[in-house]
């Protein structure tokens, strides 16, 4: 056989009944023998041109894809069925917890306390005011402006004769109040509340109070004023009840036709919530709001728009009384004598018994002597 016609190692040559087969075969069973029969060749070919044996390769099998077989059983992958776990809710809670009622003062004024004082009965009840959420200035001792206006916000809220002063009923009160009560049960936890009777606001923040002022508010009387301009303004003083937002604000000073406004916060309409230099014990405005011109930049910063804005005209609940010590002068201490007791005790007494029944003693006179004298002319 001539070295054209042998395959090398390990191939054999093609008989000739194969190829007769094939002649036989079909058109597209040809295609495929001799599909197969070339891959196995050129298998075997680059086999033996290698000079070594190479380790079979494995292909991945994608189990997602059709038509693969199911793995022996010994190798088949032992699942456990784990039975299925209803989730439980729990239902959340929330709790509202009261506000604070505060605790009670210590103060112990004796002497009534009014504009220009200094000293630390003064200091004390500026500290005390603080306490309670008003707003008398810094706690340094002087009772100026501030301390009077913060006075007499408590005397409002609590219905105490309207008069700046702490005298011996406006210190016991301030003892024994607590904060002031919600004027409303359902107001936002953020608001602001205004009682038209007692002239006291409230600021609420989340639920809690935050500070106090005092307020003068519309005369419910009818007004006629003139502008500047000459221009004749009439009305009913009258301050608006409901829930209200506050809507628009503008920052300094605003002049309208019925006079200058600071800092003022709109809550309904031309209603306004803004500082004047007047805020008298009793309601004096058009109909707007007034707080004392040291805090009209706070309530600015501090209230935020769309605030709820709650006015009342009556019906809020009292301030409550908690126990506190009673003021007056310090206790004086009284020193008690020693008392003496005698150490001498008084003489013993002795007692003589009566003699027994049936016993005499009997005394015999002492004996005597009688001279007589002679007879006459003896």
């Amino acid at each position: 056989m001539s070295r054209s016609t042998r395959f090398a190692p390990p191939f054999r040559p093609v008989r000739p009944d194969m190829v007769a087969a094939c002649a036989i075969m079909g058109p597209v069973e040809r295609g495929r023998r001799v599909a197969l029969v070339s891959l196995a060749a050129g298998a075997m070919l680059l086999a033996g041109c290698s000079g070594a044996k190479k380790p079979a390769q494995v292909s991945p099998v994608d189990a997602s894809g059709p038509g693969v077989e199911d793995p022996p059983a010994s190798l088949a992958p032992t699942t456990t069925a784990v039975p299925p776990t209803l989730p439980v809710t729990i239902p959340s809670t929330t709790t509202t917890l009261p506000p604070p009622i505060g605790a009670a003062g210590n103060l112990n004024i004796v002497r009534e306390l009014s504009s220009g004082m200094t000293g630390d009965d003064v200091r004390a009840v500026e500290q005390r005011l603080t306490d309670l959420k008003f707003s008398p200035g810094s706690v340094d001792g002087k009772f100026d402006a501030k301390t009077g206006q913060a006075v007499l916000s408590f005397q409002k809220q609590t219905g105490l004769p309207r008069t700046s002063k702490v005298n011996a009923d406006t210190a016991t009160r301030m003892n024994t109040a607590g904060f002031g009560p919600p004027m409303v049960s359902d107001g936002n936890p953020d608001r602001v509340e205004v009682d038209l009777s007692r002239q006291v606001l409230q600021i609420w923040r989340g639920g809690q109070l935050f500070r106090v002022l005092g307020v003068s508010t519309g005369t419910g009387k009818r007004y006629c004023d003139t502008t500047d301009t000459g221009k004749r303004v009439c009305g009913i003083a009258t301050t608006p009840t409901g829930r209200f937002d506050f809507g628009r604000r503008i920052e300094g000073k605003r002049k309208s036709e019925l006079g200058v406004l600071f800092d003022p916060m709109y809550f309904t309409g031309g209603y306004a919530v803004h500082g004047s230099p007047s805020v008298p014990a009793s309601p004096a405005s058009h109909g707007c709001v007034r707080i004392p011109m040291w805090e009209s930049k706070f309530f600015f910063n501090e209230v935020p728009l769309k605030t709820q804005m709650i006015v009342i005209k009556d019906g809020a609940p009292p301030v409550p009384t908690l126990a506190a010590p009673v003021v007056g002068p310090p206790p004086t201490s009284t020193t008690l004598a020693p008392v003496t007791v005698p150490t001498t005790l008084p003489p013993a007494t002795t007692t003589t018994r009566p003699p027994l029944l049936g016993t005499t003693t009997t005394t015999r006179p002492a004996n005597t002597t009688t001279t007589r004298r002679g007879l006459l002319g003896g």
